[in-house]
């Protein structure tokens, strides 16, 4: 039996407020949005790892163009992702999907580096580790009877 769930949910800490965030895994319509902007900078980190260390400048990733267009990405495919959140709060009122207080978490840049790690999370967390499918791709065992 395989060990999909339709819905997962992460911890974060963000702004002094521990949140929970409940999420739909990725559609391929939505993978197909984000995938090309989180590749595009988990390759330049990787590189920039290889050439300035563990400690470089994250910051210069994405020229503000395409820090943009993958904000855009990323508030489109959290709108269809995202089904609850537990924990964050704007001016003591908690922020719950559909508000406008969650509008303000989406679209304002003070989130952005909260919804990095929440669609990043969400990557991960709708394909298969290499693990997984390495499991996938193994035959199963003799079942034959004789």
């Amino acid at each position: 039996m395989g060990h999909f769930t339709q819905d997962f949910q992460k911890e974060y800490e963000f702004d002094g407020d521990n949140i929970t965030v409940k999420m739909k895994r990725l559609t391929r319509p939505n993978a197909a949005i984000i995938n090309p902007h989180v590749s595009r900078v988990s390759e330049r980190a990787r590189k920039a790892e290889q050439e300035q260390g563990k400690d470089f400048d994250k910051s210069k990733l994405l020229s503000q163009e395409e820090m943009v267009e993958y904000m855009e990405a990323t508030e489109k495919v959290l709108r269809d992702s995202i089904v609850r959140i537990d924990g964050l709060f704007i001016e003591g009122n908690q922020v719950v999907v559909g508000s406008d207080l969650y509008e303000t978490v989406l679209t304002h840049v003070y989130f952005t580096e909260l919804l990095v790690r929440i669609v990043n999370d969400l990557v991960a967390a709708s394909h298969l580790t290499a693990d997984e499918e390495k499991k996938s791709e193994e035959p199963p065992g003799d079942t034959s009877t004789t």
